[in-house]
């Protein structure tokens, strides 16, 4: 198959075909790699290797979907980055950047964990039987392919079935935005929550409202022909004043 991507090679060398089969201990193991589990303050995970042979050590008191986050991460830094030593944090499934040297690597090891718990052969059959993509469709990969429901939330944006946004928000502004590839590059994401939208209700006014709602697409981006169109919002809290949103595009002209 050409253009594979190097994680889902390892996995189909496996003979991996389901979610379940994707044991990242056994694959670990079948590359010298043991896995370590203790607590660790400074960072979610680490890898140390010498030769052909590698130490994960993760930490223990994070989440199981962390963890397997983090050992995947680990994995794509073993297999692009051979011979270094590199700690990780973490922080709603991307990888704080230190310096920009280290953003290349970084992205190369998120991206090789996400094809290594996602892998595209994989998840694309399921999702495309999917009518819509809501919180609801993305829980159900979260828990059918063992990791959270941001990292899921992200790679499903990522395969652009839907084409759509995905945008965390904290009280001090937006923190992190994903998107489509279909969407064209020349919209853009207002910085701060407007009040008309149904992120600002749950953030600021405590109004639990988890359903999809159609919007105003100006409420949400800060181009003049916003005001032309419809998007969906979905809303939802990830933790103490974090909001994390789905805007579904519906109308083909905005893309």
């Amino acid at each position: 198959m050409k253009n594979i991507e190097p994680a889902e090679r390892l996995l189909q060398d496996f003979g991996i075909e389901s979610p379940e089969d994707i044991d990242l201990e056994a694959i670990a193991y079948a590359q010298c790699i043991s896995i370590k589990r203790k607590p660790l303050d400074s960072c979610e995970a680490r890898i140390v290797g010498k030769d052909e042979k590698a130490i994960i050590t993760v930490n223990q008191n994070s989440s199981k979907e962390r963890q397997r986050f983090s050992i995947a991460h680990e994995l794509g830094h073993w297999h692009w980055h051979q011979g270094r030593t590199l700690d990780c944090q973490i922080i709603n499934d991307t990888h704080l950047r230190r310096d920009k040297n280290s953003f290349k690597e970084e992205r190369q090891a998120d991206d090789f964990a996400k094809s290594l718990l996602m892998p595209n052969y994989i998840i694309r059959p399921i999702v495309n039987s999917y009518r819509t993509l809501t919180f609801y469709e993305v829980g159900k990969i979260a828990q059918l392919f063992g990791v959270s429901l941001t990292a899921a939330a992200i790679r499903l944006v990522e395969l652009d079935i839907f084409p759509c946004f995905l945008v965390c928000y904290g009280c001090e502004g937006r923190k992190w935005f994903s998107m489509s590839r279909s969407i064209e590059k020349h919209w853009h994401l207002r910085k701060d929550l407007d009040k008309e939208s149904y992120a600002f209700d749950l953030l600021y006014c405590n109004k639990s409202d988890d359903k999809p709602h159609t919007i105003g697409a100006c409420a949400w981006f800060a181009n003049p022909e916003a005001s032309d169109f419809e998007i969906k919002e979905q809303s939802i809290c990830i933790g103490q004043k974090t909001i994390l949103t789905l805007l579904i595009f519906c109308d083909e002209n905005m893309l």
